[in-house]
């Protein structure tokens, strides 16, 4: 879904436009992305430049104490591989990657479809979950551990792990300042509240939001274009990314 488009920023010369594209994520999530894009674009020039980096924190909990999991990332599941898991323990997980890897610990997973909102009523729909653990970061969306609660679940959320903010990369803001097109997949509200804050022009940039909460800050600003993905997770991100390169693409082409 496409929410504002301007494309009157493009120059005459096509060697200096074609686009470029800069990703933001954590660094391993960055790289693995960075791979998927090369897979179905090889050769565009790729920026990686996070603007957060993960640290853990010492995670000490009984997971026995406890009838089910809560994972609303991958880094979750990191937290706790050197934790002792209980084999077929339920575990609630955001997407189907993370209860993918979830499985790999011995996990019996359900999963949403990618947001808080869904995974909420995928727990809520169960008749009983017993006393559940959310393993988190600092930040975090959808106040799950509390709307359970609130619902009467019992839900305790602990944080594993810290979103700690960087800055853009030199390599990144001399992009920002070269003209060329640039494409930016944004997968968290975080993320794009802490690039928006970057002294940056953002007049090239054509933006792809994993969700609108994530496209939210960029409402209004002076962009080329802004695209919330179909559904949230990194696949449909990866669709919308190369339609708006073969896009922009095709207009310095003609």
């Amino acid at each position: 879904m496409v929410l504002e488009v301007t494309l009157s920023n493009m120059t005459d010369n096509a060697s200096d436009t074609m686009p470029e594209i800069i990703i933001t994520r954590p660094k391993k999530e960055a790289h693995v992305f960075n791979d998927h894009i090369l897979s179905r674009l090889p050769g565009v020039k790729i920026i990686i430049s996070p603007l957060i980096t993960i640290k853990f924190t010492n995670l000490n909990v009984d997971l026995t104490s406890f009838d089910g999991i809560i994972f609303t990332s991958s880094n979750g599941i990191e937290a706790i591989e050197n934790l002792s898991v209980p084999q077929n323990m339920p575990c609630f997980a955001v997407g189907p990657k993370t209860a993918k890897r979830a499985s790999g610990l011995g996990f019996l997973t359900s999963h949403g479809q990618g947001n808080a909102d869904d995974l909420i009523s995928l727990i809520l729909s169960r008749s009983s979950v017993g006393r559940l653990l959310h393993i988190s970061g600092e930040h975090t969306r959808g106040n799950i551990s509390t709307q359970l609660t609130q619902a009467g679940h019992s839900c305790e959320r602990i944080v594993a792990y810290k979103q700690e903010p960087l800055s853009l990369t030199n390599e990144a803001l001399d992009a920002f300042e070269g003209g060329k097109p640039l494409i930016l997949p944004l997968f968290s509200p975080r993320t794009a509240q802490l690039l928006i804050t970057q002294s940056v022009p953002f007049e090239h940039s054509h933006m792809i939001a994993l969700s609108n909460a994530v496209a939210k800050p960029f409402k209004g600003c002076n962009l080329s274009s802004l695209t919330v993905a179909k559904a949230p997770n990194s696949d449909s991100m990866l669709n919308e990314l190369v339609k708006t390169f073969e896009y922009i693409s095709s207009l310095e082409a003609s």
